[in-house]
């Protein structure tokens, strides 16, 4: 968790602190180190997603979508990473471009995707900056609507990548900026997406609940939620419907940098309304929803929930007028997604000035509260003698205070406070909004009176504590003893060499904690200025040692030492006690009467501590906690020094170091006025009335009047009492109060009226059903209708006088059960209330109650008397009542046995485990009056099956041979059925078979060869059991395994191109197949003999390779053989092709000679001769001559060359014959 601010107590003190640890950061961009990228609008939609390949997207994110273009001629705008919209000084930033064609529906849009680790909780941070004057639309509807973001739980369905990926995302939680509700006002809506997609994956829930949010459409596509932003978040503009409807939203497109975080918590388990939703703008929190239900108790949904982000989407705007189309932009830059809180802290409360002297001015604040945790570096001060531009900065650390220097005499100056982190996603600063603006003035320079000589001296500055060499830990106290013939101005502090702390006064003292810093050596410097500029300087070198917590399970607690023997009797109390005042802290403003408390300790016991207020006694106290009331009332203004002494009984004694406290005179009145109600309204009831009050240190009481007497005391805001008027009469009543402060100043509220109208009004009521005189019984719904000037709060229901009922809601009712009351005529009334009290009464009607006393009848039909039966019988009863029966129960020779509650009325009896005889079964009938009839009883004789089943091994046969998996059968028989047959090996139980044909597949590849006795036995339902003693059969499986050798090419060889390698194998039973791995990898396969694959290297390195072959049988015994080099060398030289004849260009005559050779750095293969495109010659030879007749004219000869590796080259010569 991040720590919030601590306050320094030092006065005057700069202290750097380290930043608070943070969460895990799970994506950060700050766009700085990456290219320059775009995506333009076209007239299609634009997607690209990393589970398509896509890649044209920046490093780190999951895709983009960008939808067409609906304007024309596109612009070259769209998506566009580059320097042109950037946070800082330098670097980059991601600009979106909005298009419109000035129609009010979803025109353009578009949005990056990204990916990160599932999380339960998640806080998305971003800057945004829109186009100066970034136009929002006010429809009939106020249908402006700007997507800022998608937080969602997505799972990839293969569709595309769009502005909701088709139901990939579920749930989501879109934030989007809008305008429009019934106040027109701009609020930010934050809405909650189910996609119920059958390509999902079966994760959605069925439904989301509705608390808090409600249903979004009758088709339940979503819920949603709208948080109206504070006006000052985005102004109203001309949004009332005055002037022009098209306006900008005031502070979000101000043209300057904002930051949005977002945070989402998954409720802990499916069901739990524990879920939760933040918002900040430039950390202030706008919204703070819990309660959530993302999930349903019916969801599948995982703990860890989110796991992406959309930044930005798509808009239903036509922002600059209807009709009118055209574009405009936001950007956004350094963005973090985490596990904490990342963005600026909140402006800092309680902002103070107070003058020190003529020169500088002490500013003092408390840090602010955004509802969360947060990181902080530090402060920044900002100030000047012009309220609307304070120029000049001075920044500082984690403190709560500093102190301005070198200012103006007799000057008034502003100060405004604000906080900023930096994180280790961030290229720039967050810094939070800047306080309230205080003021304060210098004091005057008294008038010169001589002039003094020009001050050379430098001051003197003495480190004394911590010492030089030594050893310290935990807090301590840094001590600087710093002197000047002048007046020393201020000291610096630096500790390594960097700025530590600046103190502006005596005593030069800071508490430092230690433990904040990693143990080792450091070194601590001292400056002390004067006023002329002179310096002084000191330093100290000392090592930290903080000893780390060991938080292993602890070690055995050591047994208890022995009690010391007492001291003696001379020995002497020499050890002084320590003290410090501990409340209130260095700095603090008191006035009044102040609390002041101590805390001291002593070897053996602390006697006494007193309190000294600038050296004079004020106060004593005797036992812890040590303390005394400080009245500081008849003080005047100004700095004291609280000091505590303790006192041991031996009479040593210790003062404490000094603590300054400022007393402050409070003089000034609180403001109070009352809110609530308002002045004229009509009040009734009970009515909380509230007030606000304020004071320039604070309220300690406000009074409640009511036509002047005292009716409440409120001591803590919000100061509000509840006021029951229906104790008063109607009429005109003046409220009015009082604010006190501690000072005992009186701030009154002279008063405002308001007219008590309390209702008086009686309800009305009557009883609706049933009706007057009518004939009811069993259990009645009794109902009412009741109305009121207002509204009734409760209707009572009597029976003969008595109340029976209550109903606080319409439709009134109760339910009667008229089976607790003899038959007869009753009274039905009621009484109908209101808030106010007021009592309606319905005198009454009469009913009868006749409730059923006739006993239902009933008759066992089935099995007839004296049926035999066995195994489970089905029982049935016929019965009958004037009403309805409302159940049958069965009973066997007394003992009940079964229940039927609706006709036919039946239960399955089962006699396997009772003795042969016969059994009396009755049936007894019920009905909803309690009333029943026990029938007559039907004898039934048992007679249940002692036949055993018949069973005999049909396969394999006796003595048979057997190998791999056997199919064992049986053939089975009862008088009745048989229920199943069980199968053994060697008396093992192996298979069972519940259906003819009886059989069990056994592996006997499991078991070692030799024989075995196969034996069987066949069950009834009766539980009787039929034996077959069993078979011999021998068990012969394949235990050899196969040889192998690879035979060609031989050891050795060099291949190229594809080479046909060959393997010879054999078996005892066959060879099933043989595989060929070339150094080691799989290559081939042969299942038939001669065992062959051909390999082919062309796309290989040349080089030596290891050829095996593993050879196989059905057994599943295998051999892989010795390995056989081979050696690649494939050709890539072409042959050399020489035409040796003709040798001149022309030609007389028909003949013609052509002659040619062929070389190659392997060796030649084929050549061919072409003469005009037609094959003249091919032959295997490296040289030819052929003749050819021509006719006159020109002819071309083509001779070409090939080699094994089919390389080839020619050459081409044309001949002309001239006669």
């Amino acid at each position: 968790m991040l720590e919030k601010v601590r306050t320094i107590i030092a006065v005057s003190l700069f202290l750097i602190l380290p930043s608070a640890a943070f969460g895990e950061v799970l994506f950060s961009d700050t766009f700085d180190d990456k290219p320059d990228w775009s995506v333009p609008y076209t007239s299609a939609d634009q997607s690209c997603n990393k589970e398509t390949g896509c890649t044209d997207v920046p490093s780190g994110y999951y895709g983009y979508y960008i939808s067409r273009s609906v304007i024309s001629p596109t612009t070259g705008h769209g998506l566009h990473l580059d320097n042109s919209n950037k946070r800082g000084s330098s670097g980059k930033g991601l600009t979106f471009w909005d298009q419109t064609n000035g129609t009010a529906t979803w025109t353009s849009g578009m949005q990056v995707g990204v990916d990160f680790a599932p999380q339960r909780e998640v806080y998305v941070r971003y800057w945004i900056k829109m186009q100066p004057g970034y136009t929002y639309y006010k429809g009939t509807d106020g249908s402006m609507l700007r997507k800022m973001n998608h937080i969602s739980h997505y799972v990839y369905n293969g569709k595309p990548f769009t502005f909701f990926s088709d139901g990939g995302h579920h749930p989501t939680t879109v934030n989007q900026l809008r305008f429009g509700n019934a106040a027109n006002k701009a609020n930010l809506q934050n809405l909650f997406f189910v996609r119920p997609d059958t390509n999902y994956g079966g994760l959605q829930p069925t439904t989301i609940p509705t608390t808090p949010l409600s249903i979004r459409d009758s088709a339940g596509v979503g819920v949603y939620n709208y948080f109206d932003l504070p006006d000052d978040v985005l102004a109203k503009g001309n949004w009332n419907g005055t002037g022009t409807e098209y306006n900008s939203p005031g502070m979000i497109a101000d043209g300057k940098w904002h930051c949005l975080e977002f945070y989402l918590k998954n409720n802990s388990a499916p069901g739990a309304a524990d879920g939760a939703y933040k918002f900040w703008l430039d950390g202030v929190v706008q919204i703070d929803s819990t309660g959530l239900l993302y999930r349903d108790a019916s969801s599948n949904l995982p703990d860890d929930i989110w796991n992406f982000v959309h930044i930005g989407g798509n808009t239903i705007n036509p922002f600059l007028g209807t009709g009118v189309s055209g574009e405009q932009w936001f950007s956004v830059d350094d963005v973090v997604i985490s596990t904490s809180y990342s963005g600026p802290p909140p402006k800092p409360v309680s902002v103070k000035a107070t003058s020190v002297s003529d020169s500088s001015i002490k500013v003092t604040w408390a840090a602010g509260n955004n509802n969360t945790t947060y990181p902080l570096d530090g402060y920044r001060v900002r100030y000047g003698t012009d309220p609307a531009n304070l120029s000049e900065t001075v920044s500082v650390g984690n403190v709560t205070e500093a102190v301005v220097t070198n200012l103006s005499a007799g000057k008034t100056y502003y100060f405004s406070v604000s906080g900023f982190n930096k994180g280790a996603g961030d290229a720039n600063e967050n810094e939070g909004l800047r306080s309230l603006t205080v003021s304060a003035a210098t004091a005057a320079t008294a008038a010169a009176s001589t002039v003094l000589p020009a001050d050379t001296v430098a001051p003197v500055a003495v480190l004394s504590n911590p010492a030089n060499g030594s050893v310290t830990s935990g807090t301590v106290t840094v001590n600087v003893a710093a002197t000047d013939n002048v007046g020393v101005s201020k000291v610096e502090l630096y500790l390594n060499g960097s700025i530590f702390g600046v103190l502006g006064s005596a005593p030069y003292m800071v508490t430092w904690n230690t433990t904040n810093y990693p143990n080792g050596v450091y070194t601590m410097a001292a400056k002390a200025y004067d006023a002329a500029g002179n310096i002084g300087q000191g330093s100290t070198s000392f090592s930290i040692n903080n000893t780390v917590a060991d938080v292993a399970a602890p070690a055995p607690a050591p047994a208890p030492a022995p009690a010391p023997a007492p001291a003696p009797a001379t020995a002497t109390d020499t050890t002084a006690p320590t003290a410090a005042v501990t409340s209130p802290a260095y700095g603090t403003t008191v006035s009044d009467t102040a609390a002041v408390t101590a805390s001291a300790s002593d070897n053996v016991a602390v006697t006494k501590v007193e309190f000294y207020v600038s050296g004079n006694l004020r106060g004593t106290a005797t036992t812890a906690p040590y303390s005394f009331n400080w009245n500081t009332s008849a003080l005047a203004a100004g700095p004291y020094t609280m000091k505590a002494k303790a006192y041991d009984a031996a009479g040593n004694s210790t003062l404490s170091s000094g603590v300054t406290l400022y007393v402050k005179k409070d003089t000034t009145v609180p403001a109070v006025s009352i809110n609530s109600p308002t002045s004229g309204s009509a009040v009734r009831g009970t009515v909380p009335v509230t007030a606000v009050a304020s004071d320039d240190v604070a309220v300690s009481k406000v009074e409640f009047f009511v036509n002047g007497v005292l009716k409440s005391t409120s001591t803590a805001a919000p100061y509000s009492f509840s006021w029951n008027t229906l104790t008063t009469a109607n009429g005109a009543y003046t409220l009015s109060a009082k604010a006190y402060d501690a000072a005992g100043n009186i701030g009154t509220y002279p008063g405002m009226t308001v007219n008590v109208a309390n209702d008086t009004t009686v309800p009305t009521i009557s009883i609706t059903s049933p009706a007057a005189g009518s004939q009811i019984r069993g259990t009645v719904s009794v109902a009412a209708t009741a109305s009121d000037n207002i509204a009734v709060s409760k209707v009572e229901f009597y029976v003969n006088g008595v109340l029976s009922g209550t109903s606080a809601a319409a439709p009134y009712s109760f339910s009667w059960n008229t089976l607790t009351t003899a038959n007869g005529a009753y009274t039905l009334s009621a009484k109908a209330y209101d808030a106010a009290g007021n009592v309606g009464s319905y005198p009454g009607l009469t009913v009868n109650v006749a409730n059923d006393a006739v006993a239902p009848t009933v008759v066992v039909t089935s099995p007839a008397y004296g049926t035999t039966v066995n195994g489970t019988a089905a029982i049935t009863a016929s019965a009958s009542d004037d009403v309805a029966v409302t159940k049958v129960e069965f009973y066997v020779s007394g003992n009940l046995r079964g229940t039927a509650t609706t006709a036919p009325y039946s239960f399955n009896w089962n006699t396997s485990a009772l003795a042969a005889g016969p059994y009396t079964m009755k049936a007894k009938a019920y009905d909803a009056a309690g009333n029943s009839t026990l029938s007559s009883g039907v004898t039934l004789y048992v007679k249940n099956d002692t036949t055993v089943p018949t069973v005999a091994i049909t396969s394999p046969a006796s003595g048979s041979q057997i190998r791999g998996t056997v199919s064992v059968a049986a053939s089975a028989s009862d008088n009745i059925a048989v229920s199943k047959v069980e199968f053994y090996v060697n008396g093992v139980l192996s298979g069972t078979s519940a259906a003819a044909p009886y059989s069990f597949s056994w592996n006997t590849l499991t078991t070692a060869n030799g024989a075995y006795t196969l034996s069987a036995k066949a069950y009834d339902a009766a539980g009787n059991v039929g034996n077959y003693p069993g078979l011999t059969v021998n068990v012969a499986n394949d235990a050899v395994a196969p040889t192998v050798v690879v035979t060609s090419p031989a050891y050795g060889t060099t291949v190229s191109g594809t080479a046909a390698i060959t393997a010879s194998a054999s078996d005892d039973v066959a060879v099933t197949k043989v595989e060929f791995y070339v150094s080691g990898n799989l290559r081939g396969t042969a299942t038939t003999a001669p065992y062959s694959f051909n390999w082919n290297t062309s796309a290989l390195a040349a080089g030596p390779y290891t050829m095996k072959a593993k050879a196989y049988d059905a057994a599943g015994n295998s051999t892989l053989s010795s390995g056989v080099t081979l050696y690649v060398k494939n050709d890539t030289t072409v042959p050399t092709v020489a035409l040796l004849a003709p040798t001149a260009s022309t030609l007389t005559g028909s003949s013609l000679t052509i002659k040619g050779s062929a070389t190659d750095n392997v060796a030649v293969v084929k050549m061919e001769v072409y003469v005009d495109g037609v094959l003249s010659l091919a032959t295997n030879s490296s040289r030819f001559s052929v003749k050819k007749t021509v006719t006159i004219g020109s002819h071309t000869i083509v001779v070409k060359a090939y080699d094994a590796a089919k390389n080839v080259s020619s050459v081409t010569k044309t001949v002309t014959r001239l006669s």
